[in-house]
């Protein structure tokens, strides 16, 4: 069973002791949600002078483990080992050592040799960082650095506690004693604890589904030195990705082990589809650090079938083709045609993109190339296949009809021209840019007044420029910011404004600027050309 009430900062650290279990997370808080703490409790004290106005800062989940007389903190940590943070800044400041000596009480309990019971931290973070935290609440110099966020944010709590005044230290810890009040939810088992944190995170609360999978992959683990070993691998691997994108990496890994579009949740499929303990072992030790290498090489590597791949899917503005890619990068020793199963992932990316794909049927395609990929491994060696994977015919036409319209208004426009400069180019220009415009050369459409535009009107009359302005003939790449003043210039200007914007870098650019006159025929041989020399590099499904 479990309960709840609502406890104030004070009955929560005089009552018991607690302890951050090894399988939690790392202390993540950095110098901005610090800040972001200060400012809100420092307003609530302002505005309640002596403690009228309450502050809740949310839930806390416990379990009573048992083993300790400590209870493990499921959630909650990163807010209670920064209160202690905050108190031990504001009791370093307080000169009457009385008061001071009863602040520390509350986060450090005192030395008793007659029931041997040693000075200990109220709220204990995990043993791998114990010792330096527990320096750094007594202001002394850490012997290690398993984590600097602690003394980065003691030091700002320490910078903010001696800008106030020595009455208002004391009155501002025991507003946060007295008033910052939380949800404590209190299970006497961790199972229990965990079907809680579980609840509360799929219910939209700021708990993480990664958190549960680790607590869970671990419990099937029974021996607490695997345990511990584990955990620090996890946090080591969490440490260097970063939280977000360790989220992030666990949505796509998702995706590589179902293989399909889930309705459950992230860590429902994950934790169910790892059966035991060599299973949950392996995973961590072996396959979580083989995703960890495949995602920075998806996100950081130098290969050119990864770099274009990278700036294609970051102008197609979807993410769900980063499954295929983790599979691919993932078995890349074993893959011997893994830079051409790459290229085809990102020209199936543009196509889908260009052809506004909806979110359901991609990912149902991406998760069957995984499951084509991995029955090709493993029963043809080393050159898997995957005929999702390849563009149909019928996609393609799509893809023209596309083009030849209102292609600029279209979400995929910036990802073809890309792929088109990429894979038409002479090899030695690299498309890793985030500063890309596109330009029309025709202007995006005829003026309003007459006579404005003489060399255009003249060229195109009102039906021909809107049926053709839009289209992929008509759109080429620049280097850095377009010039609202270019937009309408004559065509001969408009060259020289695209040779000063790197138009000598793309290829398709340079085709403008070689051209002497600029009309509809011309418009639909540039497009013609850039469809043939696409097509010629596609691989068909047939």
């Amino acid at each position: 069973m479990f309960s709840v009430a609502e406890e104030k900062l004070s009955e929560i650290l005089e009552a018991k002791k607690y302890q951050v279990p090894f399988f939690q997370r790392p202390y993540m808080w950095g110098r901005s949600q610090c800040e972001q703490m200060v400012s809100d409790l420092r307003d609530a004290w302002k505005r309640g002078g002596e403690g009228d106005v309450g502050y809740f800062m949310g839930s806390i989940v416990l379990v009573y483990n048992g083993e300790s007389e400590r209870r493990d903190i499921i959630d909650g940590q990163q807010r209670l080992l920064t209160l202690q943070l905050l108190l031990s800044s504001l009791q370093s400041e307080i000169e009457n050592k009385d008061k001071a000596s009863q602040l520390k009480k509350f986060y450090f309990s005192d030395e008793n040799t007659f029931v041997k019971r040693s000075a200990e931290v109220i709220v204990a973070p995990p043993e791998r960082v114990y010792r330096e935290y527990v320096d750094i609440l007594n202001n002394i110099p850490p012997s290690s650095s398993n984590n600097p966020k602690f003394i980065e944010n003691r030091d700002y709590f320490a910078e903010f506690a001696r800008g106030l005044k020595t009455e208002e230290v004391v009155d501002f810890a025991s507003f946060i004693l007295n008033n910052v009040a939380f949800a404590v939810l209190s299970a006497n088992s961790k199972d229990m604890a965990l079907r809680v944190f579980s609840v509360l995170n799929n219910r939209g609360l700021s708990l993480h589904s990664v958190d549960i999978i680790k607590a869970e992959l671990l419990q099937k683990i029974g021996k607490k030195s695997d345990q511990v070993r584990l955990s620090k691998v996890w946090e080591d691997i969490e440490t260097e990705i970063g939280r977000r994108g360790f989220e992030e990496l666990f949505s796509h890994i998702r995706m590589c082990i179902v293989q399909r579009r889930s309705v459950e949740t992230l860590h429902h499929d994950i934790v169910s589809s790892i059966a035991g303990k060599s299973s949950a072992d392996e995973f961590i030790s072996r396959d979580l650090e083989d995703y960890a290498d495949a995602w920075a090489k998806i996100n950081d590597g130098n290969d050119s079938d990864l770099l274009l791949l990278r700036e294609v899917g970051k102008r197609s503005r979807f993410s769900d083709w980063t499954p295929v890619a983790l599979f691919i990068e993932k078995n890349r020793d074993r893959i011997a045609n893994s830079s051409l199963l790459i290229t085809n992932l990102t020209f199936l990316i543009a196509v889908m993109a260009v052809n506004r794909v909806s979110p359901g049927l991609r990912e149902g395609r991406f998760g069957k190339i995984i499951q084509e990929l991995e029955a090709s491994l493993s029963s043809k060696g080393t050159r898997p296949k995957s005929d999702s994977l390849l563009i149909k015919r019928e996609e393609f036409k799509e893809l023209e009809n596309r083009i030849s319209t209102d292609f600029y208004l279209n979400r995929g426009h910036k990802a073809l021209l890309i792929l088109l400069e990429a894979i038409t180019g002479d090899g030695n220009r690299s498309v890793e840019t985030a500063d890309l415009t596109i330009e029309h050369i025709l202007p995006r459409e005829p003026s309003e007044v007459s006579g404005e535009d003489p060399e255009w009107e003249e060229r195109f009359d009102r039906s021909s420029w809107i049926k053709n302005a839009n289209r992929l003939g008509n759109l080429c790449l620049v280097t850095g910011r377009s010039n609202r003043k270019m937009a309408r210039a004559e065509f001969s200007k408009k060259k020289e404004y695209l040779r000063g914007k790197g138009g000598s870098q793309w290829k398709w650019t340079q085709y403008v600027i070689g051209v002497s006159d600029w009309t509809v025929d011309v418009i639909i041989e540039r497009e013609n050309k850039m469809i043939s020399e696409m097509k010629s590099r596609v691989n068909f499904y047939d």
